[in-house]
């Protein structure tokens, strides 16, 4: 199946490159349409993020990519693009996704009444600042198409420019997600 990777506030970099190599040249799709910024820290790639796209323009970005897709896929989405796919799991089903794998989507607690149309599994970090892991997980817990998986890693662990980057985790995920690809 072919693969799609929603990128995080980071956008396309050489290490989500390098991540779309490994499943068969994945597509990658991000909140800046492919412009490389080469953000120097986290705090700095969220600010420009915030200010200049949000997560509603994001999701709005990332449905009008979808929309040409003719062939099935897959979705990977990390962080705030796992969040924004979330907000487009119920409409998944009509624009050829066949499953949904999100890593550390933390806006996804805002919106726990999304009912996905598609097999989605959802990687939480093994915890979050801002709020409960087992909480959130314990609110989407009933959801029909829904799997859920608590990493032993932090928010950001299969990011090379995050400081919680866990290459443990990174190359265990990687080998999760390899059985996805055609």
């Amino acid at each position: 199946m072919k693969g799609i990777i929603i990128t995080d506030i980071w956008g396309r970099t050489p290490a989500t490159e390098k991540l779309a190599q490994s499943f068969n040249n994945a597509r990658i799709i991000d909140p800046y349409t492919g412009i490389d910024f080469r953000f120097k820290q986290e705090q700095e790639a969220y600010n420009y993020f915030q200010t200049n796209i949000g997560l509603n323009k994001y999701v709005e970005h990332l449905r009008k990519e979808l929309e040409n897709q003719k062939e099935p896929y897959v979705l990977i989405g990390f962080s705030m693009g796992a969040s924004a796919v979330w907000k487009l799991s119920e409409q998944l089903h009509k624009l050829c996704c066949n499953k949904f794998i999100g890593f550390y989507g933390s806006q996804i607690r805002k919106a726990t009444e999304i009912e996905p149309s598609i097999p989605t599994h959802l990687i939480f970090p093994k915890q979050e600042a801002h709020f409960d892991i087992d909480e959130l997980m314990d609110a989407l817990k009933q959801k029909p198409q829904l799997e859920m998986t608590k990493a032993a890693y932090l928010h950001g662990f299969m990011n090379q420019h995050s400081e919680n980057y866990d290459p443990n985790g990174y190359q265990s995920y990687l080998n999760f997600l390899l059985k996805y690809r055609q």
